[in-house]
């Protein structure tokens, strides 16, 4: 059983972020290796967010694998950062 949410809270929060990713995804339109990753980082978090919604707004359980997925998100966008500082 899932502890109660505040329904409300989580919509501004979940908002914030894909509106976030839509601007991270317009601000990187261009064919890189970093904007590739970049993009990709983004597409993982929408997943995980509308995953996040979905165990939210049921009461099921969250993902067993979310804070693994995250971590692999925070690493591409990491990646990413490192790939345009050299250019790529």
């Amino acid at each position: 059983m899932n502890p109660p949410y505040d329904l409300a809270a989580w919509g501004r929060f979940r908002d914030d972020i894909e509106s976030k990713i839509s601007a991270a995804n317009a601000a990187c339109r261009e064919s890189s290796q970093s904007c590739d990753m970049a993009r990709d980082a983004m597409r993982d978090l929408g997943t995980l967010v509308a995953n996040m919604d979905n165990a939210i707004t049921s009461g099921s359980p969250p993902p067993d694998d979310a804070v693994q997925r995250q971590e692999a998100i925070d690493t591409k966008i990491e990646t990413a950062a490192a790939l345009a500082r050299g250019g790529k």
